[in-house]
């Protein structure tokens, strides 16, 4: 399972992840694997680090949907709609990572009323919109349907703030700004 730290100072943001990567039968596929990104489009410069399940794998070893790339789409999507409006930029990233992942048939006809409603993946996103910090974090869920949602988002964000996440929990030191939620 990913951990992820992140902590914002006077002078920047500092973000690191842990790199081990399991397979779909919870064994040790990579002991390094990349887990951070970063992404620019004019007036936006961020990271973006996700946890838990970002890959899904059918019985062929074909991708079904892998959120790392879903999410460089959204991004560049989400920043080029909503122009210099912070929140709409949020939304519309919610919306691309929904979009991305049930474009794909099979994922489309999940339902299954059954299923824990606590996150698939959390992405946390880090960095400065318009030159201002800021700090989002993103859940994908599944209960009866599939939902991308966007629940802590804090601008401008105030110095020191930390930051603690896994799949399963997230701590955060202060907590300022709006939340925003959005259903897929």
């Amino acid at each position: 399972m990913t951990a992820i730290a992140s902590a914002f100072t006077s002078a920047g943001f500092v973000i690191g992840a842990y790199g081990r990567q399991l397979d779909k039968d919870k064994k040790i596929f990579i002991e390094f694997s990349q887990k951070i990104f970063n992404f620019r489009h004019r007036h936006v410069n961020v990271v973006y680090a996700w946890c838990g399940e970002t890959r899904v794998i059918n019985q062929s070893n074909e991708v079904i949907f892998d959120l790392y790339t879903i999410t460089d789409a959204a991004l560049s999507a989400a920043f080029q709609v909503a122009g210099r409006q912070f929140f709409p930029s949020i939304q519309q990233i919610c919306t691309g990572i929904y979009e991305g992942i049930i474009k794909n048939p099979i994922v489309r006809q999940i339902t299954n009323a059954d299923s824990s409603p606590e996150s698939r993946a959390r992405m946390l996103l880090n960095g400065y919109f318009g030159g201002q910090p800021f700090m989002a974090e993103f859940h994908v869920r599944e209960t009866d349907r599939i939902t991308v949602q966007a629940e802590n988002c804090s601008m401008p964000l105030s110095s020191p703030t930390r930051y603690l996440f896994a799949r399963s929990h997230a701590t955060q030191q202060p907590r300022n700004g709006r939340i925003l939620t959005k259903a897929g």
